[in-house]
């Protein structure tokens, strides 16, 4: 069991603190107490190694544990409310996910390209082809909010999402004088060293529009986000997630739901990401599934037809209908 956690040490700590992280706590205990047992029944100087290192992490666990749950109750930063809820339009905050999955790896690619090498030559080539999805999955996500999502929020609060909508247009410029920086690169008819010199206005640039990408979908989340969820009545949220299915086409649709399946980092987010498109939109169901079918491998496909059995043909295996 500790090799299967090992992939994802990553993701500890980085949820706000509930009550959760106590199950931590208790299961460190419990190898904690099987590892002084065991040193019981054998004393075995190693065995007594492993107790002492086993119990201090299991010390550290609890301590941690205990001091986070004292401040969130000094605090009253909710400790006792029920998890954050998800509904309808949490595909789009999980669109976020997806961005934020890409960027680390388009960021690897970016360092790895190196022009007077075959692999780094191929570096440029999967680089220049992610960006690209990057910038059109982008585009599509700014269009909905812009001309959806942003415009019925604006209609219960005036002006509050106009800065985030500035922001849409200053991105979209930026994205695209990338996109042609890029493109200059790929173009082996100019000069290597001019090749080059686009190269590095890449490699400083991109980091920065990255991170202040990055600190606007966090500002969406946590100014824009709220009126949704406290304001919109749940069939207004379904008719705007309808609203943005229909203006994007299909091709579209067949490149912007991949893009999130493969870069979310976490499954579960995959799933709830495809359940709050089937919530808003059961009698697109199929649709959905077919296009995860056709740019999923067979072991994702698998993993997201068994949690999520509305997309899959009607009749088949495992099939149910969405209620």
């Amino acid at each position: 069991y500790a090799w299967m956690a090992l992939p994802y040490i990553s993701f500890l700590g980085r949820d706000k603190f509930n009550k959760g992280y106590w199950i931590d706590a208790f299961c460190m205990d419990c190898l904690a107490c099987a590892s002084a047992l065991f040193y019981a029944l054998n004393n075995y100087r190693s065995s007594q190694t492993v107790m002492f290192l086993l119990l201090s992490v299991a010390g550290v666990f609890n301590v941690l544990a205990f001091f986070h749950t004292m401040s969130a109750l000094i605090n009253q930063r909710g400790f006792f409310t029920p998890m954050e809820k998800w509904g309808p339009m949490s595909w789009f905050k999980l669109t976020h996910e997806g961005f934020r999955g890409a960027i680390p790896k388009l960021k690897k690619a970016l360092a790895a390209i190196d022009l007077e090498s075959k692999t780094g030559q191929r570096q440029l080539e999967v680089f220049a082809a992610n960006y690209s999805t990057f910038v059109r999955v982008h585009e599509e996500h700014s269009t909905h909010e812009d001309k959806i999502i942003f415009k019925t929020f604006s209609d219960f609060f005036p002006g509050h999402c106009d800065k985030y909508m500035q922001d849409h247009e200053d991105d979209r410029a930026v994205m695209e004088e990338k996109r042609i920086l890029t493109n200059q690169v790929l173009d082996t008819s100019l000069a290597l060293q001019e090749r080059q010199a686009k190269l590095q206005q890449l490699k400083e640039e991109l980091p920065t529009m990255f991170d202040e990408f990055l600190e606007h979908i966090r500002g969406e989340e946590d100014n824009l986000q709220p009126i949704g969820k406290k304001y919109m009545p749940l069939e207004l949220q379904k008719q705007m997630a309808r609203q943005c299915f229909q203006s994007t086409p299909a091709d579209r649709w067949e490149e912007y739901i991949p893009f999130i399946l493969h870069n979310a980092p976490r499954h579960p987010q995959r799933i709830r990401f495809l359940k709050s498109m089937c919530w808003s939109m059961p009698e697109r169901a199929q649709q959905i599934g077919a296009i995860v079918y056709r740019n999923v491998d067979a072991v994702m496909w698998k993993r997201l037809d068994i949690e999520i059995p509305e997309m899959i043909p009607r009749g088949e295996s495992n099939w149910r209908r969405y209620v």
